[in-house]
């Protein structure tokens, strides 16, 4: 649920420069600009994103002028093959970008420690996770940059901006990236454009549970829930209006109840169905979405159209969507990605989630 009534500060991290930004995407960009300029030597950089995974990650690479190399991950997990990833690292790998998937982390320590010697920055991706827990101890991270979306349907729901966090030793390179983008205050915004945001928020809030984004998602001109490569035209500061609403919805992002979360915990690992929170437990944390893969096309066939909010997120890898392959390198089919794909759905467990919509989706997977 989106809130828009509130005049706090905006949150800060110990231990990190804070850029406000117009978008996720945004976010990566520059991350990806500041490591490209401190190894100016490499005339043809590389970046190692995962094979499975938004477009906007191939996006950001394009804008900062970086190349694309995707890097297969695992058919059981939505982390890198790290044996693969090593074989990655040439000379012109400025950054790899580490995905924290709806709220399973990647092996940061594992990926940093290949990376040692190289001086290849590591920039934690959490899109799809609120790093909730580097509010207060920001110095676990062993990544170099971390940036967060407030995008539609992100944890911190703003319909818009970004976050960019960087360690202060990148703190002068990073006045340089801020300077030319003019992004040292944010964007200003009429009232008219306020008014816009609010009746946005409304409407949002009035569709966002699984029958109404059921609804809307069977409406072909919206293209909702369609994956799809949109180039970054601009980066830019985030604007004052989600600057002003952040520290409500991020407050409402914590205190949010988390039993949908454990109810799916205990029934979802069962019948051919088999849970990523439970199996890789030891690096989940609040989820975005629940993610599962399933063991049967049918079942799998069933709980989409079940209208209940099962989704199967990017749905193939990301060598595969249009657009991507006259961009990136990477294999033409990798197959821990595309069995992945295959099998993945993703359960909503946001505020509008009730225990109908639930037991719904557990009548199907019994049944199948």
């Amino acid at each position: 649920m989106l809130a828009f009534k509130s005049r706090a500060t905006a949150p800060s991290f110990p231990g990190f420069d804070c850029t406000w930004l117009n978008c996720g995407t945004a976010a990566l960009a520059l991350a990806l600009l500041a490591a490209k300029a401190l190894k100016p030597e490499v005339k043809k950089p590389k970046v190692i994103l995962p094979a499975y995974g938004c477009p906007d990650l191939v996006a950001a690479a394009v804008f900062a002028g970086v190349k694309p190399v995707l890097v297969d991950i695992q058919p059981d997990d939505p982390s890198y093959d790290l044996d693969k990833l090593s074989m990655s690292l040439d000379e012109a790998v400025i950054a790899v970008v580490a995905v924290n998937f709806l709220g399973i982390r990647e092996r940061l320590q594992e990926i940093k420690d290949r990376l040692v010697g190289r001086e290849i920055a590591l920039i934690e991706d959490n899109a799809q996770w609120f790093p909730e827990e580097y509010l207060f101890e920001i110095e676990r991270s062993p990544a170099d940059f971390i940036l967060t979306s407030f995008g539609r349907g992100k944890p911190v729901n703003l319909l818009g901006g970004g976050l960019l966090l960087s360690k202060t030793i990148f703190t002068a390179q990073l006045k340089v990236m801020q300077a030319e983008y003019s992004l040292s205050a944010p964007k200003k915004c009429n009232a008219v454009v306020a008014l816009g945001f609010r009746l946005k928020s409304i409407l949002f809030n009035a569709f966002l549970t699984p029958t109404g984004y059921g609804i809307l998602s069977r409406l072909p001109f919206l293209d909702i829930g369609a994956t799809k490569y949109h180039s970054l035209s601009a980066i830019t500061s985030m604007d004052e209006v989600r600057r002003r609403f952040l520290p409500l919805n991020l407050r409402q992002r914590i205190e949010q109840d988390r039993s949908i979360e454990a109810y799916y915990h205990n029934v979802l690992d069962e019948g051919g169905v088999h849970s990523l929170p439970v199996s890789l437990s030891e690096r989940c944390g609040r989820l975005l979405r629940y993610p599962v893969l399933v063991d049967t096309e049918l079942t799998r066939k069933y709980l989409i159209e079940s209208k209940l909010g099962a989704s199967p997120f990017y749905g193939k890898p990301l060598i595969t969507i249009d657009g991507i392959s006259a961009l990136a390198i990477g294999e033409p089919n990798p197959a821990g990605a595309r069995k992945f794909s295959e099998r993945l759905l993703t359960f909503p467990v946001h505020s509008a989630v009730h225990q109908k919509h639930v037991d719904g989706l557990t009548k199907i997977i019994q049944r199948s």
